[in-house]
């Protein structure tokens, strides 16, 4: 019983001793002085056992428990709530802000081109697909008004064109004004739409100031209403003309006898012979239209103008009809 109670102590500070391990200062060697008490020391380890009072220190690493409160430290993992600063990245989205680089000063309407050319700023250019190749633009046909932008600047190896927008640092400019791409001048621009026969009206910007306007280059308008319709017109000062099928209009000035010789009927051909001269007499001074076998004027094989500045009009329907 005596040896019982003697081992029962030691293993206790023995114990205490695993607690003096977390105060590796050596008092958990001294719980290795325990093992010596295991070999029955028992007087000698009991003095042991009083440094395993020093093991109350060891009690002080219950303070180390506090370390548990280093669970809270756990709490740091809240900091994972940090993560939620990731949620931040949602932040990132702000980078659809580079939309508003649309609202920079950079015009995303225009282009450097590399291309040999002598345009300058203010031209209206055309591109040609076929071709590859960059031209002044003019109102003159439908084909040279589809017109691609305005120069803004230029030198002989490369151009920048705005296509549409902000054009600046061109001269001149009546602020307000519309500006129509010319049909008389390759390149340049006129503040009246072009109306004649064959041309276009194609607007192309509209001035902000005397430097800058707004390119609008909006649909060309092909001017083909018959009031400004232009017929073909030949003159003739010779005493006798054979009439081309691509002649209309024949004026004839000649003082003395002329002939003039139609060509073979196609139907719906019509021709004007017009004395201009105003020498006819009805002698010496006539002029006779004739026609080319088989074909009649009237069931004829001739009409004559013999007034001055008389005028026939003639028809062709299976003959040669006089209106």
């Amino acid at each position: 019983m005596a040896f019982n109670s003697i081992y029962s102590p030691i293993g206790v500070s023995g114990y205490s001793g695993y607690s003096g391990n977390s105060g590796y200062s050596g008092s958990g060697i001294s719980g290795y002085s325990g093992i010596s008490g295991f070999s029955g020391i028992s007087g000698f380890s009991g003095i042991s056992g009083y440094s395993g009072y020093s093991g109350t220190s060891g009690y002080s690493g219950t303070s180390g428990f506090s370390g548990t409160s280093g669970i809270s430290g756990y709490s740091g993992y809240s900091g994972t709530s940090g993560y939620s600063g990731y949620s931040g990245i949602s932040g990132y989205s702000g980078y659809s802000g580079v939309s508003g680089y649309s609202g920079t000063t950079v015009n995303i309407s225009s282009q450097t081109i590399t291309y040999s050319n002598s345009f300058s700023a203010g031209q209206v250019v055309r591109l040609d697909n076929a071709a590859g190749n960059w031209y002044l633009a003019k109102a003159d046909s439908a084909t040279d008004a589809e017109s691609t932008g305005v120069i803004q600047t230029a030198n002989a190896t490369s151009f920048l064109i705005v296509y549409d927008g902000l054009i600046t640092g061109l001269t001149g400019l009546t602020p307000g004004e519309c500006y129509y791409l010319s049909d008389v001048t390759a390149g340049a621009t006129v503040t009246y739409s072009p109306s004649a026969y064959g041309t276009v009206s194609k607007p192309i910007m509209r001035a902000i100031n005397s430097f800058s306007a707004l390119v609008v280059n909006e649909r060309g308008i092909l001017n083909s209403a018959i009031t400004t319709y232009r017929v073909p017109t030949t003159s003739v000062s010779v005493s006798a003309y054979t009439v081309q099928a691509s002649d209309y209009y024949v004026g004839v000035n000649y003082n003395g006898a002329a002939l003039i010789q139609l060509p073979v009927g196609i139907t719906g051909a019509t021709y004007i012979i017009k004395d201009e001269s105003g020498a006819l007499n009805g002698t010496t001074n006539i002029i006779t239209v004739s026609a080319a076998s088989p074909n009649r004027i009237d069931a004829l094989t001739q009409a004559n103008l013999v007034g001055p500045y008389a005028c026939l009009t003639l028809i062709f329907n299976n003959q040669w009809n006089l209106t």
